[in-house]
């Protein structure tokens, strides 16, 4: 029993010992060190895996179609990690928030139930509510209103101080203090007379654009031609101009996605203090496209 004892006793000391020499030696030493892990590990950003986790598992349809969002997409490629201002909340927010990893995205909604539903689903979003005094029907005479009072033709450095009626001065602090690289209007609604339009909107991100300090900004407007815009002109040497009033709505129409996806010319216009000359732009190719104005989903504008 004793001598079973010692022996088990021995083979375990040599055991322990071969141990000790195996983990000493350089062989192991190499081995080890080529299986080691770093001591940061580098993971998939979680608003990323959030973004993949979300769309994985739902049969939700996002607004804007694949055309629609690689041109925005193309932006963002550049820009980002930028300043991105949006104005909508839907389905399609967790996306446009994830293209700009480590950039801050901020959301302008106007129905507050929207804003609990959407958030509830995506607690990570950043939007705010807004209330707005338009009706689609009002577009006539708010355009009009810019080119007649000289309030709206005053340059100002932030919209608050505006005295034109066409600027919205009661968003969020936010959209005001921030210098944005990218803003998209998918927003308020304007389907419809008594829905809000996007009139305002539009003449105040252009206050925000092209008074910012360092940079430019790309703007883009979706539904612009259905919803909110309400009118085209053929103005200036007969080149086409969307809600046509002085200095600030002036909006040439420089790239449209239709409902089928087709992208009818490639330049893309911008916004910024580096343009001081209106630029006019020659769309004639796109004359027989126009009388057909209800089919086009999303643009990009030049502001001149």
């Amino acid at each position: 029993m004793i001598i079973n004892k010692l022996i088990l006793s021995c083979i375990f000391f040599i055991f322990l010992l071969y141990l000790i020499l195996r983990a000493n030696s350089p062989s192991f030493k190499l081995r080890n060190l080529s299986i080691s892990y770093p001591s940061t590990c580098n993971k998939i950003p979680s608003s990323l895996a959030e973004s993949l986790l979300h769309y994985a598992t739902t049969n939700r349809t996002i607004q804007q179609q694949h055309a629609e969002i690689s041109v925005t997409l193309r932006v963002l490629e550049k820009k980002s990690p930028c300043n991105f201002l949006v104005f909508g909340l839907g389905h399609d927010s967790l996306m446009w928030s994830s293209l700009n990893h480590n950039g801050r995205t901020i959301f302008i909604e106007e129905n507050i139930h929207w804003i609990d539903k959407i958030t509830k689903e995506v607690p990570s979003l950043e939007a705010y509510h807004q209330i707005y005094d338009t009706r689609l029907d009002q577009a006539p005479e708010l355009l009009s209103i810019g080119k007649r009072e000289d309030s709206c033709k005053k340059l100002v450095g932030d919209p608050r101080n505006s005295k034109c009626p066409l600027a919205l001065t009661n968003f969020p602090k936010e959209v005001y203090e921030i210098e944005w690289d990218l803003i998209m209007i998918d927003a308020p609604t304007g389907a419809y007379y008594d829905l809000p339009g996007r009139m305002k909107v539009i003449y105040t991100v252009g206050l925000l654009a092209r008074n910012r300090e360092h940079g430019e900004t790309d703007v883009f407007v979706h539904d612009c031609l259905s919803s909110s815009i309400t009118h085209v002109d053929v103005t200036y040497d007969g080149k086409w101009i969307l809600g046509t009033t002085d200095t600030y709505l002036i909006l040439v129409c420089t790239l449209f996605v239709d409902r089928n996806g087709s992208i009818k010319t490639n330049f893309a216009g911008r916004m910024g203090n580096k343009i001081s000359a209106p630029r006019l732009l020659n769309l004639n190719s796109l004359d027989s496209h126009m009388a057909g104005a209800n089919k086009f989903c999303s643009a990009q504008f030049s502001w001149v």
